[in-house]
C-alpha cells in the first residue's frame, strides 16, 4: 500500500468538503496527522476550503490528544485524524459535557 487515497477517495473527500464549506462555522485551519492518507485528505479540503493545513503528530495513530480538548483549542479547527484517535478525542469530550 503507498499511502495515498485512491481516486474513490479523493471524490468523497472533494464531497465532504463542500459539505463542509456549506456548514454555517468559520474555518481557521486543518490539524492533520502525519499519516500521508490523512495529509493528503486534509490538503484537499484545505485547498477547497482555502485554509491552512498543520501537521500535528498529536493526531498521529500513536499520539496523545488529551491537550487537545476544549477550550484549549481556538474553535474553528478541522480534525483530520484516525479512528481511534478520534474515537478517543470524542469519549474524552463526552465526559467534559
Amino acid at each position: 500500500m503507498t499511502g495515498t487515497l485512491t481516486s474513490e477517495g479523493r471524490g468523497q473527500v472533494l464531497v465532504l468538503a463542500e459539505v463542509i464549506k456549506a456548514a454555517p462555522c468559520v474555518w481557521t485551519e486543518i490539524r492533520t496527522s502525519p499519516a500521508a492518507r490523512t495529509r493528503e485528505t486534509a490538503a484537499i479540503i484545505g485547498e477547497q476550503l482555502s485554509i491552512p493545513v498543520i501537521e500535528d503528530k498529536r493526531l498521529g495513530v500513536d499520539g496523545d490528544p488529551s491537550d487537545l480538548m476544549p477550550p484549549t483549542e481556538p474553535k474553528g479547527i478541522i480534525f483530520v485524524s484516525h479512528l481511534p484517535i478520534l474515537s478517543r478525542m470524542l469519549r474524552a469530550w463526552s465526559n467534559l459535557f
